[in-house]
């Protein structure tokens, strides 16, 4: 009887424990930085995996105006300025570039980032990958502007749909999952300060180009100490 009682305890404890973790700690790293209601709203990049088993949505407010953030998220890439995130196997250039590189800002539909391909670029608007490695996957980084333009909220959307698998399947995507908020935090808060510290803004007609039509202002990189 006495183990009876403690099988039934272990597992009303585990019960309880796996509802808190799908309930709070889940959908917290899932909508970091947003209120679950407007993590749902529709992006750029929502068509490509209309059959998603996973949707992350998250954001970061970065005090600086979309022309200077956009040249860090152009440059992206194992082979180009690297991540911003950590550097851990698979990923080795995790950390990523202190600088924006001119030779790094040309990006266009089609260009392939490591197994990431290109399918909708708007400067300093939106950028969309896609991925077919191991599913369908889509990649999405938005920049909405706040206070008129004068800063920025930057947003991330992961979406993707896992094709075959081993058994147990569910519970390395649930360690994945996890760990792929951990690097995208990072990279999130790497790009904010990156922005945040790496710009003086030169009015136009003193020589530089702005990123867009729409934008009056060019960003003018300085290295981070």
């Amino acid at each position: 009887m006495r183990s009876l009682t403690v099988v039934l305890t272990t597992g009303a404890a585990a019960a309880a424990a796996s509802a808190g973790f799908a309930f709070t700690i889940r959908p917290w790293w899932r909508t970091w930085g947003l209120d679950p209601e407007v993590s749902a709203a529709p992006l750029p990049g929502d068509d490509l995996v209309l059959d998603a088993t996973t949707v992350d949505t998250r954001a970061i407010d970065i005090a600086a105006p979309p022309a200077a953030v956009w040249p860090w998220l152009v440059q992206m890439g194992d082979t180009r300025a690297g991540l911003y995130s950590y550097s851990v196997m698979g990923f080795p250039h995790g950390k990523g570039a202190k600088t924006i590189v001119p030779e790094w800002q040309h990006l266009a539909e089609s260009d392939v980032l490591n197994e990431w391909v290109v399918r909708e670029i708007e400067p300093e608007r939106a950028l969309v990958l896609a991925s077919d490695r191991m599913g369908r996957w889509s990649w999405v980084f938005v920049l909405e502007p706040l206070d008129e333009g004068a800063r920025t909220r930057l947003i991330e959307r992961w979406k993707g749909k896992t094709t075959g698998g081993p058994r147990g399947m569910g519970v390395l995507l649930s360690a994945f999952d996890f760990g792929e908020f951990l690097m995208i935090r990072k990279q999130m808060l790497g790009i904010r300060d990156r922005a945040e510290h790496s710009t003086a803004v030169e009015p136009a007609g003193t020589g530089s180009t702005p990123t867009s039509g729409a934008s009056t202002q060019a960003v003018r990189p300085k290295r981070l100490a």
